[in-house]
């Protein structure tokens, strides 16, 4: 099977003008390519303060379009002019990089000082995940306990015209959201905006809503099987689906994109919003909407019965090494610059409002004075949960595919896009969910058993914990289950 990122490169002839152009011109000790390029102005400043610290090195970053960048860098791993340092997070698994010979060790193959580790949470560096016997291949510079999906953004103008106190009825319970739904259709306007064209789109809204009914994982954890069809989690469907039948959603939302549905919230015309924590920033600064009336809230949670949360596990990697770094000294230099705790990336991406780091103290760098931010920051601390993760159960789990295979075989429909098929025609989804269930946790099976005849230590166990409780954080400390007396 052909890797995506050959493909991508495959189609990417249009890229080599680019590309010539940038091989052109680059005599720097450490180029970085990030696809960010919102940050370019804070990017100059940290050329200058990198170059200030270590005066015999010259750092560049340079920014490319999301598209662009995917259909550069395979051409540049080709050509053999790679940059030294990769500053985003990547669509390819780090082993399908690793076999692309795309990637170094950050430390350049050197030891890595405990005090490099100690910046960040436990759990961080993980054979298997981001390491390699011992080697560290991947940086996660992001946290995940603020930044990302399961913010309810609530426009307080349509509220009060609506008859709602923006101040004590914000929605709490999913009756309370249908009752003020109700309330906010009355006058013309939308309860709620959002964009269902794509799958990454109703992620938006999914992610939060099934996380709140009992988990956004695909897999439940206590049973060892996939969840699709788990009736605490269907209740997410039926919301959604009383919700669209309802008229809740505003006019078109099957085929509205990202941009226009938030368009639609800032113009005050429909009350809720569900995205990440970055939207402040987007609304006020990105959208210019500087005077847009809003608050944060968490998104409602079922009335009855399991209640979960967002959760959370191994940190994604966004700063890598590359295989072709000309200078593997200065990467390092650069990588450890980069995640000084009270270092000038911090103070600046944070306090720029670009997001939050797992490395830092995220609320000593954030504006006090933007009251969402605030928000954004307080509900972060309690909205996400540590769920169990095989990877660790185990050190022959780091080599195992299966639970990836199986969730990623092209033989079943992807949840989100059945959601959206069922969803505009009419269909209940319980009836996919479950054939989704079933479908996948055959090859799950089939994958572990195979990779068992090929002498590795996976199991099913390793992905059944009927102990642990929606909801609330997993005990790692129980792995490596493959060293105890099972």
């Amino acid at each position: 099977m052909k890797r995506l990122w050959r493909r991508l490169s495959l189609q990417a002839v249009g890229a080599t003008i680019l590309l010539a152009g940038l091989l052109m011109a680059h005599a720097q000790d450490v180029r970085v390519w990030s696809i960010s390029v919102e940050q370019n102005d804070f990017y100059r400043e940290l050329e200058q303060a990198f170059a200030e610290r270590y005066p015999q090195w010259e750092l560049q970053f340079e920014t490319f379009s999301q598209d662009t960048f995917k259909q550069t860098l395979p051409l540049a791993f080709e050509s053999g002019e790679a940059p030294d340092v990769l500053l985003t997070s990547m669509d390819v698994p780090m082993g399908e990089m690793l076999d692309n010979r795309w990637l170094a060790p950050v430390a350049g193959g050197q030891e890595v000082p405990q005090s490099f580790i100690d910046r960040f949470p436990a759990n961080t560096f993980v054979n298997g995940h981001n390491m390699v016997d011992g080697e560290i291949y991947g940086v996660p510079t992001n946290e995940q306990d603020i930044w990302g999906p399961g913010y309810m953004y609530v426009n307080r103008t349509v509220l009060r015209e609506a008859g709602v106190d923006p101040d004590s009825e914000i929605p709490t319970t999913w009756s309370e959201l249908l009752e003020v739904c109700e309330r906010v259709t009355e006058t013309g306007l939308s309860c709620f905006t959002a964009s269902f064209n794509e799958r990454s789109q109703i992620d938006r809204w999914w992610i939060p809503f099934t996380a709140a009914a009992q988990s956004s994982s695909p897999f439940n954890y206590q049973t060892g099987e996939f969840a699709y069809a788990d009736p605490a989690r269907l209740r997410a469907w039926e919301l959604l689906h009383t919700m669209y039948e309802s008229e809740y959603f505003i006019p078109g939302v099957e085929t509205t994109d990202r941009e226009t549905s938030r368009q639609i919230f800032a113009l005050d015309q429909a009350a809720f919003y569900t995205d990440g924590a970055w939207m402040p920033s987007v609304f006020r600064e990105g959208m210019g909407f500087p005077d847009l009336d809003f608050t944060v809230a968490a998104v409602p949670s079922p009335d009855d019965g399991v209640q979960g949360a967002l959760p959370k596990g191994l940190l994604i990697s966004r700063l890598h090494v590359t295989s072709q770094v000309s200078n593997p000294e200065a990467a390092w230099a650069l990588v450890d610059f980069l995640t000084q705790p009270d270092g000038q990336y911090a103070q600046g991406y944070v306090g720029g409002g670009f997001g939050f780091l797992s490395f830092t103290d995220n609320g000593r760098w954030s504006d006090p004075d933007d009251a969402e931010l605030q928000e954004v920051l307080s509900l972060g601390q309690e909205m996400r949960v540590f769920e169990p993760v095989p990877l660790l159960a185990c050190g022959d789990m780091a080599q195992s595919t299966a639970y990836r295979d199986a969730l990623a075989d092209p033989s079943f429909a992807e949840e989100q896009s059945s959601v959206i098929e069922s969803l505009v025609t009419g269909r209940d989804w319980a009836e996919k969910a479950s054939e989704l269930a079933t479908g996948r946790q055959a090859l799950l099976l089939a994958n572990l058993e195979e990779e068992r005849a090929a002498g590795l230590d996976v199991s099913i166990d390793y992905f059944t914990y009927p102990e642990w409780q929606f909801g609330s954080d997993f005990d790692y400390g129980i792995y490596p289950l493959c060293q105890a007396d099972r």
